[in-house]
């Protein structure tokens, strides 16, 4: 099942420049551009006290999902679909499992 869903969701990689680059450029500044929008709605006019509520809750949300993946890369070492040759890359290869 996993090769499946990999093949796919990387089916349409290589097969249009125009495509790759977009998805390239979202994959880069992906992360930044949320931070960016919590940030800003750090400041809203309108409803200030539950979109605060709401920012606080995606950073820590944000923080707590990144300390359980950082926890289960301890204990699982699992090769990446690249290297075992279910898919190609566009970008370069991460160095963590």
């Amino acid at each position: 099942m996993d090769a499946a869903l990999t093949h796919w969701i990387n089916a349409a990689a290589g097969i249009s420049p125009v495509l790759d680059k977009a998805l390239i450029g979202v994959s880069q500044i992906g992360v930044p551009l949320m931070v960016l929008a919590v940030v800003l709605q750090w400041w809203a006019k309108v409803d200030r006290y539950h979109v605060r509520h709401a920012a606080v809750s995606a950073g820590l949300a944000f923080l707590v999902g990144l300390a359980i993946n950082q926890f289960i890369l301890l204990f699982v070492h699992r090769l990446r679909p690249y290297d075992v040759g279910v898919t190609h890359l566009l970008i370069a290869p991460s160095a963590d499992w």
